[in-house]
This record gives structure tokens, C-alpha cells and sequence, in this order.
């Protein structure tokens, strides 16, 4: 089993070798050295964002400081390069950030005037791998394009979290292995073949499945074994891969088919999600609190109303959400429910209390949505609403709107979703549910519908 050793590597590697860069042993005894930039510069106080790699970030240094931090990177460089003149296997998270070292001193002796310039935080790499450029970028998969090596038979298709890609290493034999998945072609994890006689170091993403680590090691023992046999394709190969890739005569159809994948998948994540959402409108009929509210918001939204959050000064403990148009609060929604019977008397009070209303520039509309009597099927329900909540909402114009009502408006709505007449039909539902004064019915003749939650029998609250 070949000889790994884990540097500033953060998830998974105890079981390991594991140490900083800067106190690490002799590398020579070890085959492979996996090293994560952002956690060295993070923990040496290079930087202190550790979440979005791309911003820039400035420590100031003066002479000393600079002189002892440039020591510990001639020791680290001097580790590495006779690491990978032993022909070792050096694997760095692509996880550079953008860090940089400002330098400040005098101008001349007896001056009190500064100069200062400003240095990569991991300048020493181009020792390896010449004045290279990385990209920042954003991908969580990835599709390879070279398929005879370790890393895609035991990682393919793993989930990734990919913040970087290389846009120019000068030194070496550059391999792209995976680039990023869809139609954003810029290489993830890449391969950099030294001189003769010397390493190979591999870029990569993160990998989000267990045991990372382990998993790593497997997949390097493999390569390493590979490179040792001839088994894997020398560095030099990859100038006559891009002669042949330009002679490919497949290589257009297979990217046009890629762009027709990532675009119909997208649009079965739309449908699907739409799809649930109708779903979800039949809890109109059985659910309570929380999940009552989100199927009442899913069937408003399915109607072409605009739902917005609370408003943070409105009395939270009243209002379930609200209906916007053009980022103007249009009616107030509220979400009720009860096991058995309608909603009670006491309930309307507390309706017509909710504070902060007169803050808003014109009132809002209000509407009670309430799913009573819950435990019955719908042809069996009672009365929603007490009678003198119906007596009162008038007084108030307020709407009361029974969620067997609302699953009928949508039900209807979505069987008529491929006539031309269905944006007029949505339009014409919203108008009958914002005009309503009382308790809401929808209007058979009007739509020439047969709602189907109708009672079967004569039951009310009486």
C-alpha cells in the first residue's frame, strides 16, 4: 500500500498522516502528498475568508515578517521539489484563494518615505508550475473526458463542490481529466506531468462523498501503479490527443447532444417542481397549520397571484402571508383550520385586529381561507364559517373562502390549462376571489363547471 500524508487537509484524514505544511516530516518517505491551499492560509492567518475563495484579501508585513514567513516557504518548496524529483505523487485541492502578502519599507535609510508592493500568498508555487492563472468558478459536477484512469472509474459521477478551474499552468505537460458539467467548458481536474524523472501533481475538486480521503488514496495507488507500469498515458500524449480531438468527427454531434441533455433536464426540474406544486393542492383538503398555509400559497400561486412574505411590523401571529402586486401589499391572507365544525364566532374577532394595517399606503383586502370540518371528506362537510362571521364579513369586506372552494378554482384552472381561455380564466378566478365581499362560491354557470367537492348532503353547523 503506497505511503500518503494529508497537509492542511481538513475532512476525513485523521486516520493519516495529517499535519501542517510548515512542521510536516520528510515527504520522501510517502508516495503521495495531498495539500489544501485555503485551510494553510487560513490557518497561518493569511487569510480569513474561508468561504468564497474569490475575494481578495491584503495582510500587511513588515521586513522581519516577511523575511520569516519567505524562509518557511524555501522550506516548503525544498520539500516539494525533492518530493517530486522522487517521482511522488503531489494532489492540491484546487482551492487557491486570492490572498496576497503586502510588503512595506522605507524608501531609502533615513527616510520616512514607504514603498510598498504586493505578493501572492502562494507565489512559491510557480516554482512547480510557472506563473500560472486559476480561474474562480462555481460547478457541482463534472464530466470526464479522459476515461482511462482511476479517477473516473471510482469517482464518476460523484457529486462535487468546485470553486476553481486553471486557465494557464506554462510548466508541464497540462492533462485536462474533468471539466465542468454542461455547457461551461473549462477543465476542473487536471493533471500536470514534470520533466523527465520527475512527479506528478494533480489539481482536483472537492468530492462530496464519504470518506473522501480514503477514497482518494485508493484511486492515487491505482494511478500510481499505472504510471510505474506504463499503464498510464505519459504527458506527452496529450499534444497528439488535441491533433485527433480536431479530427474528431463526432466530437459537434456529442456536444449538441450534451447542450439538448443539460437543456431538457433543466426543464423537467421546472415541470416537475410545477407538477408538485399542483400535487400539493389536494392538502388544501385534509391539512393543518404550517402545511395548510404552504398548500394555500402553492393554489394562489397556481391561480397567478404574487405571494409575499410577512411584513415584519404586521402582527406576525395573524397573518399566514401576503398577495403583491408590483411589490405592493393587495390582500392579506390569513390560514385557518379546524378537526370538526366551522370556524368559531371568537375566530372573526381576532381577524379584524391584526396591527400595523394603517401603515400601509391603502388597505388591504382581506381573506379568511379556512379548511373546516377536516376530518370529513368534502361532500360531507358542514358550514365553513360560523353565521355571524358570515353576517359580519360584509361589514368588513372581507372575503371567507372555504380551501374546498379554492381546490375546485384550481382544480378547474389546471383542466383548463391548455385552452386559449386560460389566462383569461385565472384572471377572471382572481377577480371573483378579490371582489368577493362574504363567503366565497365559485360560479358553476359562469364557468359552466360541476365543482367537484359539491356536498351530497344537506349538513350544516346549526
Amino acid at each position: 500500500m503506497a505511503k500518503a500524508i494529508f497537509l492542511n487537509w481538513r475532512e476525513g484524514s485523521d486516520q493519516y498522516d495529517n499535519f501542517d505544511i510548515l512542521k510536516a516530516p520528510d515527504l520522501n518517505n510517502y508516495n503521495m502528498v495531498f495539500f489544501d491551499p485555503l485551510n494553510f492560509a487560513v490557518n497561518h492567518k493569511l487569510r480569513e475568508n474561508s468561504r468564497d475563495i474569490s475575494t481578495s484579501e491584503y495582510i500587511k508585513l513588515d521586513k522581519d515578517d516577511l523575511m520569516r514567513l519567505m524562509a518557511n516557504f524555501k522550506r516548503i518548496t525544498a520539500k516539494f521539489r525533492a518530493f517530486l524529483d522522487n517521482e511522488g505523487i503531489l494532489v492540491i485541492r484546487s482551492n487557491i484563494p486570492n490572498s496576497y502578502i503586502q510588503i512595506r519599507s522605507f524608501a531609502a535609510k533615513g527616510t520616512q518615505k514607504f514603498t510598498e508592493s504586493v505578493l501572492s500568498a502562494f507565489f512559491w508555487l510557480e516554482e512547480f508550475i510557472g506563473k500560472y492563472s486559476f480561474l474562480y468558478r462555481l460547478c457541482t459536477a463534472m464530466d470526464f473526458v479522459d476515461y482511462d484512469n482511476a479517477l473516473y472509474r471510482n469517482l464518476n459521477d460523484s457529486p462535487i463542490s468546485a470553486y476553481q478551474s486553471h486557465d494557464i499552468i506554462p510548466e508541464g505537460q497540462v492533462s485536462v481529466l474533468a471539466r465542468c458539467g454542461g455547457q461551461g467548458s473549462f477543465p476542473l481536474l487536471s493533471r500536470v506531468s514534470l520533466k523527465p524523472n520527475r512527479g506528478e501533481i494533480f489539481f482536483i475538486p472537492e468530492f462530496r462523498i464519504a470518506n473522501e480521503s480514503t477514497q482518494l488514496i485508493s484511486c492515487f495507488e491505482e494511478i500510481t501503479y499505472d504510471l510505474k507500469s506504463g499503464l498510464f498515458k505519459p504527458g506527452w500524449v496529450t499534444k497528439y490527443e488535441r491533433e485527433m480531438s480536431l479530427n474528431n468527427p463526432f466530437k459537434e454531434e456529442i456536444e449538441t447532444i450534451n447542450q439538448k441533455i443539460e437543456l431538457y433536464t433543466k426543464r423537467k426540474l421546472t415541470l416537475v417542481k410545477r407538477a408538485n406544486n399542483i400535487m400539493s393542492c389536494t392538502g388544501l383538503l385534509y391539512k393543518a397549520g404550517e402545511e395548510l398555509m404552504s398548500a394555500v400559497r402553492n393554489a394562489f400561486e397556481a391561480l397567478g397571484f404574487e405571494t409575499g412574505d410577512k411584513v415584519k411590523w404586521l402582527d406576525d401571529s395573524k397573518v399566514s402571508f401576503c398577495l403583491t402586486l408590483k411589490d405592493k401589499i393587495t390582500a392579506i391572507v390569513q390560514v385557518t383550520d379546524t378537526e370538526l365544525g366551522a370556524v368559531p364566532e371568537n375566530y372573526f374577532e381576532s381577524l379584524t385586529d391584526i396591527k400595523g394595517i394603517d401603515k400601509l399606503e391603502r388597505p388591504p383586502k382581506m381573506i379568511l381561507v379556512a379548511n373546516t370540518d377536516r376530518l370529513n371528506q368534502p361532500v360531507a362537510r358542514s358550514q365553513s364559517f360560523a353565521d355571524s362571521i358570515i353576517e359580519s364579513a360584509p361589514k368588513h369586506e372581507y372575503c371567507l373562502l372555504p380551501t374546498t372552494e379554492l381546490y375546485d378554482a384550481v382544480s378547474y384552472s389546471w383542466f383548463k390549462s391548455n385552452s386559449e381561455l386560460y389566462d383569461v380564466i385565472r384572471t377572471n378566478l382572481r377577480k371573483d376571489i378579490m371582489g368577493c365581499v362574504g363567503e366565497f362560491k365559485i360560479d358553476e354557470r359562469k364557468y359552466l363547471i360541476k365543482k367537484t367537492t359539491t356536498r351530497t348532503a344537506a349538513v350544516t353547523a346549526k
